[in-house]
């Protein structure tokens, strides 16, 4: 099977399969660069300059487990398992939403929003929110 390689920005390498990778619009648009240009290398290293491995790890994991799945259009449509994949420190579920925000994973970051907006804005007061987001 073919993979690609990620160098995130603390130097790891990770491997991620074609599937996966295409639901990320920036890192699709840089192979289709790369092959426009002549190189089509499938062994090539792309950089993640904005994203540290532990973040960039919990996005291959999300884009290799749900690349196939269809966005949802509400929290409580939003199946189990990724229920459970967003179960995670707060500071860490920021992370990963601002990076598939950098990355342009579309689903990735609608889902995790909804997510966001359920678990730790819906029903808080403004000072609750203040709280949980600038403090």
């Amino acid at each position: 099977m073919t993979f690609y390689l990620l160098e995130t920005s603390d130097k790891q390498i990770l491997k991620i399969s074609p599937e996966a990778l295409k639901m990320s619009e920036v890192l699709k648009a840089t192979l289709n660069f790369y092959e426009q240009m002549g190189d089509s290398n499938e062994n090539r290293t792309l950089k993640l300059l904005e994203v540290d491995s532990r973040t960039a790890t919990k996005i291959v994991e999300y884009c290799e487990k749900f690349h196939e799945k269809k966005a949802v259009q509400s929290y409580l449509d939003l199946p189990k398992e990724e229920l459970a994949f967003f179960t995670m420190e707060f500071g860490d579920l920021v992370q990963f939403a601002n990076a598939v925000n950098y990355l342009a994973i579309d689903k990735a970051l609608k889902h995790v929003c909804k997510y966001i907006n359920y678990t730790y804005v819906r029903y808080k007061t403004t000072e609750e929110i203040r709280r949980t987001f600038f403090q």
